[in-house]
């Protein structure tokens, strides 16, 4: 770690700072984290505001890789749920997370008997008007 941080400090500018930590991060995620977190007023300035603004303004200069994920046309319904299923997916995370605030005293009402059928009744239920 100690290579790294010397490495760091090395660097001219605050974006040449910033490319280091990146790639850094695509290599040994576990290094960056521990290298940021006990060097974290050191690193806020290039990991946050103000250098990340330099770095989305130079981004087409700096771009290493993309980030993120392909999702194929049969998984998306495994990432996302369709709208048909989309009231019934939010009411059963809105029950689990209700769920676990009562368990750890956390809720600042008594439980419902029948916590699915609340948390449904909470949510907000669009009403469209017949026009013409």
């Amino acid at each position: 770690m100690e290579r790294s941080l010397e490495n760091f400090r090395k660097k001219r500018s605050d974006l040449e700072k910033y490319i280091f930590l990146i790639s850094l991060e695509d290599r040994n995620e576990t290094l960056f984290y521990r290298l940021v977190m006990d060097n974290l007023e050191e690193m806020m300035p290039i990991i946050y505001t103000p250098t990340v603004g330099k770095a989305c303004q130079e981004y087409a200069h700096i771009f290493r890789r993309p980030r993120g994920f392909y999702i194929s046309a049969e998984d998306k319904e495994r990432v996302y749920p369709s709208l048909q299923r989309i009231r019934e997916v939010s009411a059963a995370i809105g029950t689990a997370v209700a769920q676990v605030a009562f368990n750890q005293r956390l809720a600042r009402v008594a439980q419902p008997k029948d916590l699915t059928a609340f948390i449904t009744d909470q949510m907000f239920q669009p009403y469209y008007s017949k026009t013409g």
